[in-house]
């Protein structure tokens, strides 16, 4: 009867282990991170690997910027319409550069090819952006008595031909760096476009300061 018994306990414990190893239950020593537990992307050297990051085509790059450049457009034209109409042509002057220098930035992000320095520039341009855009205010504010007495205000004017002079400067360089850079020509074209209205804009502004510096008054002599 005892060998009965024995028998018996022997075979239920062989149909456990069998049961625990079909389960997936690996013992130690097989190279699995955790053997007490089912593997799962455990270290047996079969675990899947992460799928690269997809590299996006130059098409795709430029369809990318079109679709930024036209979202920001529509952003911008959104806030002007909230500003009165005597300050809405001259935000909309000023945001051809900030438009510009938000595509040259995202183009960075979605461009390889494309110098880093090409985005530190564009920022730095963005921002000048709120300080040649009070600057111009304050000129094209100056009120009719002043200019009659003193002329034009020859420190703001000053200060807006360094803003401008400096962001020329900067753009010239984004230039080069486009056009040097191993971009896909309609990407490049795209950028090249922005870079024009940027320095237009800045001639805009400088020729505005030169010409404030000018103005005479009848006591600017003095």
């Amino acid at each position: 009867m005892k060998y009965i018994i024995v028998v018996l306990v022997l075979v239920l414990l062989m149909l456990g282990s069998s049961t625990v190893f079909a389960q997936g239950v690996h013992p130690p020593g097989t190279g699995i991170a955790n053997p007490t537990i089912k593997a799962q992307n455990q270290g047996t050297g079969n675990a899947l690997q992460a799928t690269p990051t997809e590299k996006i085509t130059p098409t795709q790059v430029q369809e990318r910027l079109r679709i930024f450049l036209r979202d920001q457009e529509q952003i911008m034209d959104q806030d002007r319409d909230r500003l009165q109409e005597k300050d809405k042509i001259m935000q909309q002057d000023q945001d051809r550069t900030m438009l510009g220098a938000k595509v040259l930035i995202q183009a960075q992000e979605d461009n390889d090819g494309l110098d880093s320095q090409v985005a530190n520039l564009a920022t730095q341009v963005k921002n000048t952006i709120q300080n040649t855009l009070k600057l111009e205010q304050q000129i094209r504010e100056r009120n009719f008595l002043m200019y009659l007495f003193w002329g034009g205000d020859k420190k703001t004017g000053k200060d807006l031909s360094q803003e401008t002079q400096q962001n020329q400067e900067r753009i010239r360089e984004m230039v080069r760096l486009v056009e040097n850079c191993g971009c896909d020509a309609g990407v490049k074209n795209l950028l090249q476009e922005q870079l024009r209205i940027m320095d237009q804009e800045q001639v805009r502004l400088n020729n505005m300061a030169q010409e404030e510096m000018k103005k005479k008054g009848l006591f600017s002599w003095f």
